[in-house]
């Protein structure tokens, strides 16, 4: 057999679970939103949805990285998953708003363990050489599902009742947790002092002492991760009031805001195509800086828009370049930070992270009751667009270009 194709056996398996949880996923976010809606009549409910998220996040980041870099990665994703399922299935059986927001929560945090926990595996799985390309796919798949996913819940919902759609992402996690199982066990703990360590208060401390040792080691990734993640989390708070400016500034239809999103999901399908072709020929400098900026550009152009075309060409740009530019974090992320700590560094990174789209939301969505959403949109654009400078200009730092290098420094 090819050694090539053998190599790639184990980390195409692992991308198709993920492929099939992403699915998954956006049929579920669809089925929720018109649940709590059918539940509340009140979209004010259905915002609370997306508050859940980070909070659960920024509780959750506090202790999840100890528990993650002392458990098999493999073993905790399979649980996380089959628990995730188990939550889900229950949803359509509860007997209020507050009873579906205390699962939604659960599950917030659930997906809060599972995401470090699943980046440190696939740093193991996947070779150093492979990332790149793996991390290309990756986006391709979640690309796909994002077309994919909300067309299948629509087709869902007009076949049968809300329950359905919620199950289905029930089982898709259960499938996800099969392939795991079929996956090897791997652990970065082998060779760290975490073995054996009781899993306590003083242990979290004593963590988070370790995150701040390496924030002082390797403050250059720190920057870099901590930037491109602003940059994203300034994007999630125009986000929240997307639909405000579409229809109260730019004057769309809900049939137009609608045509907005589909074409904003198609130009990320088609920069991750493009980036899946060609990702062995870019640089990750390239990747991150230009990525990055070019996402924050497209935000820029839409919030000066004036039509419908305009709008529609702004968006499909930054999601073009979105593709670009998570493959270049990623890959930078595998290969600086240390698979012994990642899921302590992810998980602190996280809770900080959260905070600020937590601040990011509520501050947008005040500052645009108090002034003009446009105003507020060229601004906050504006600031986001700025961090990319500051990236970009790190990035291309020619001292820092050993940091770029496809082989890791660290994660060995």
């Amino acid at each position: 057999m090819n050694t090539t194709t053998s190599r790639w056996r184990q980390p195409t398996l692992l991308l198709s679970g993920i492929g099939i949880s992403s699915l998954g996923d956006w049929i579920y976010l669809i089925a929720i939103n018109l649940l709590v809606l059918q539940m509340t009549e009140s979209p004010l409910a259905v915002a609370g949805l997306y508050l859940i998220k980070p909070i659960a996040g920024m509780l959750t980041g506090l202790w999840a990285g100890s528990l993650i870099d002392r458990l098999d990665n493999r073993r905790l994703m399979i649980v996380l998953d089959v628990a995730r399922a188990l939550l889900i299935i229950t949803i359509p059986f509860m007997p209020n708003i507050w009873a579906v927001y205390g699962v939604t929560f659960v599950l917030g945090v659930a997906s809060h363990i599972f995401m470090p926990t699943s980046m440190t595996y696939v740093t193991l799985l996947v070779p150093s050489e492979q990332r790149k390309r793996f991390n290309s796919i990756h986006h391709l798949l979640t690309s796909g599902a994002f077309i994919i996913g909300p067309a299948l819940a629509g087709v869902l919902l007009l076949l049968g009742p809300i329950d359905v759609a919620i199950f289905i992402n029930a089982g898709s996690f259960l499938i996800a947790a099969f392939i795991l199982y079929l996956l090897p066990s791997l652990s970065a703990t082998s060779n760290d002092e975490t073995i054996g360590t009781r899993f306590s208060l003083q242990t979290i401390v004593s963590d988070w002492s370790r995150g701040g040792i390496f924030v002082r080691q390797a403050p250059y990734v720190v920057w870099i991760y901590a930037l491109f993640q602003l940059t994203f989390v300034l994007a999630l708070g125009l986000d929240s009031q997307e639909v405000v400016f579409s229809q109260q500034v730019l004057s769309l239809s809900d049939s137009e805001y609608g045509l907005l999103v589909s074409l904003t999901g198609i130009g990320y399908l088609a920069g991750s195509i493009l980036n899946s072709a060609i990702v062995h020929l870019l640089s990750l400098r390239l990747l991150l800086g230009v990525g990055t900026f070019m996402t924050a550009v497209g935000y820029v152009l839409f919030s000066i828009s004036t039509s419908f075309i305009t709008a529609i060409l702004s968006f499909m740009l930054l999601a073009f370049f979105m593709a670009f530019a998570s493959t270049g974090m990623t890959t930078f992320y595998q290969q600086h930070v240390p698979t012994q700590i990642m899921g302590r560094f992810g998980s602190v990174m996280g809770t900080c992270l959260a905070v600020v789209q937590i601040a990011s939301t509520l501050g947008i969505g005040l500052a645009g009751e108090i002034s003009s959403v446009r105003v507020v949109f060229i601004i906050w654009s504006i600031i986001m667009l700025l961090v990319t400078i500051v990236l970009a200009i790190l990035t291309f730092q020619r001292k820092k270009v050993s940091y770029y290098a496809e082989t890791p420094s660290v994660n060995t």
